[in-house]
């Protein structure tokens, strides 16, 4: 409707951009005193009077700001998507991932196809991520560090560091106003919920940044709380079924208990430690009373097919609260129009790679044809790395990792399925060509390479990871960039786009340049990139334990 009394549209957006401090593009616009008089005298109709400039104000900023939708997956390697998987010669004549979701959306982004992990371990990954600092600069150098009573323990090397942490969240929230959620895996320090002194000093230094990240299902209503854990959220989501589940596991079978949900699964594979042991095994370490070495108790250790029904997954769950903040974000008249920002985080692939029926069953049948690199049975090349097989054995048999990749490949299918629900919903409130969307993974995961499982290393597999951008009309569609690019770009890469760039004290650089093709030092822009690795973390004693590493 404000269309039809602006005699200049490009004019006049552009004073009210620059009355409420927002920058598009590189250009900041500034009016003259006499311009500013001008449009508060506006009137609109019969009624102008009683309409007021704020409200016209932030009625075209809100329409002119863009959401964002950030999507991201825990330990999906970069070539686990089907698209990539049809390009890659050793997957020819094999069982592929179906992925029709995300070929999708790769179809409409522009995808970073040589793309790293700036640490391949959850927590440090995603402190790097979602704040554009190295692990050097964030302090979480262990996936322990995110907690109070570690890092305080050495206030030089990691308390001050983690206080001075921003992620692209608290920028968005404090800076230009958008509302915020967050659902799904979180691992990173508490004070990443809670706004920081900033710029912008309308706010206080405890106002949250997220309104919410949680989901009451029994209540069907939204809550924060600042301990959230994607285990708990799982078992709020069961426990509000009026439907009676199976927790004990039948004594005749092999079923064993599920140490991520409780409720009993059927391994699958050698790989997991409990398979072929009696029904009901509990996984515990001989020191704390049961039968097997520490390394053999680990979530990596957990894989197979779940006794739950499909609704009652991780991933559904989620999924779940995620649709339900769309709803909220996108109609709710609380929000004043303004712009929104959600985080949708999968724990999936992640383990304990225990799927459900419906996508387990399918590539179970399929397993055969599974393309298994050579490297899983030939590790002769691992003496010049500072690594080591894995201690399972059955990680370099064939047969059992594609039994372990059912599990796997069946996880990734599902999520796929939940981010098409996503994408749907976007496209029917309208607000797809009005929505910043990223899609991405933390690191990736061996999957029996190098005769390893899990990460941390700086192979391919466990350092790459997926990267799109989708923003219709700005970002090309299906266009592939083959630059190495680091995921402490992203973060910038959101600001810019969102014009918020002049805050951006990160490390990162955006990757506009290259989806513009704008770079102005293009022979040399990005020809490396550093993943790292530095386990170092503080004990009581005031030592340091651990590690460094860089790759």
């Amino acid at each position: 409707p404000w269309k039809n009394f602006l005699p200049s549209i490009s004019l006049f957006v552009s004073a009210i951009l620059s009355l409420s401090g927002v920058v598009r593009g590189s250009q900041l616009y500034i009016p003259d005193e006499s311009f500013q008089t001008e449009l508060a005298s506006l009137k609109v109709g019969s009624n102008s009077e009683e309409i007021q400039q704020n409200e016209i104000i932030n009625e075209i900023v809100s329409k002119e700001k863009l959401n964002v939708l950030f999507i991201m997956t825990d330990q999906q390697r970069f070539d686990m998507i089907g698209a990539i998987q049809n390009q890659m010669p050793q997957y020819k004549d094999k069982t592929k991932v179906h992925t029709p979701n995300l070929d999708k959306l790769m179809g409409e982004s522009t995808s970073f196809m040589r793309h790293y992990t700036q640490y391949p371990v959850c927590a440090p990954a995603r402190s790097t991520l979602f704040t554009g600092c190295t692990v050097e600069r964030t302090g979480v150098q262990t996936n322990t560090l995110v907690n109070e009573d570690t890092y305080r323990l050495d206030s030089l090397l990691f308390d001050e560091k983690i206080k001075e942490m921003r992620s692209f969240i608290q920028v968005l929230s404090q800076e230009d106003d958008y509302v915020c959620e967050y659902y799904g895996k979180w691992h990173l320090p508490k004070k990443l919920y809670y706004q920081t002194s900033g710029s912008n000093t309308t706010t206080t230094a405890h106002r949250r940044s997220i309104r919410y990240n949680a989901y009451d299902f029994r209540n069907d209503i939204p809550i924060f709380y600042d301990s959230v854990k994607v285990k708990d959220e799982l078992a709020s989501c069961i426990d509000a079924s009026k439907e009676r589940l199976r927790k004990d596991v039948h004594k005749e079978t092999n079923e064993q208990i599920n140490i991520y949900n409780e409720y009993p699964y059927t391994p699958a594979t050698k790989i997991d430690t409990r398979y072929g042991y009696p029904a009901g095994t509990p996984l515990k370490p001989k020191n704390k009373g049961g039968i097997f070495e520490p390394w053999q108790t680990s979530q990596n250790c957990v894989i197979g097919r779940d006794s739950l029904p499909e609704e009652y997954s991780a991933t559904h769950c989620l999924a779940k609260s995620a649709l339900h903040a769309l709803d909220r974000l996108i109609y709710s008249e609380k929000n004043d129009n303004k712009p929104w920002s959600l985080v949708v985080s999968f724990n999936s692939p992640h383990p304990p790679m225990v799927s459900t029926g419906k996508y387990f069953d399918k590539y179970w049948g399929l397993r055969d044809d599974f393309f298994v690199p050579p490297s899983v049975i030939n590790t002769s090349h691992m003496k010049n790395t500072p690594y080591k097989s894995d201690k399972n054995p059955n990680i370099q048999s064939v047969d059992a990792v594609k039994e372990w990749m059912v599990s796997y490949y069946a996880l990734v299918e599902e999520v796929d399925h939940h981010i098409g629900r996503l994408l749907r919903k976007l496209d029917k409130a309208g607000q797809t060509n009005n929505t910043l969307l990223i899609f991405t993974s933390d690191h990736g995961e061996s999957l029996g390479a190098h005769g390893r499982k899990g990460k941390g290393t700086f192979f391919e597999e466990s350092v790459r990871s997926p990267l799109m951008f989708r923003l219709p009309n700005e970002i090309p569609q299906g266009k592939a960039i083959d630059i190495p690019t680091s995921s402490i770009d992203v973060f910038s890469t959101i600001l810019d786009y969102t014009g918020n760039e002049m805050h951006d004290a990160s490390d990162g650089k955006s990757l506009r340049r290259f989806i513009d093709e704008s770079n102005t030092n293009s022979d040399y822009d990005n020809e490396v990139v550093v993943s790292e690795w530095d386990t170092r973390k503080p004990t009581k004693t005031g030592d340091l334990t651990g590690s460094i590493l860089r790759g």
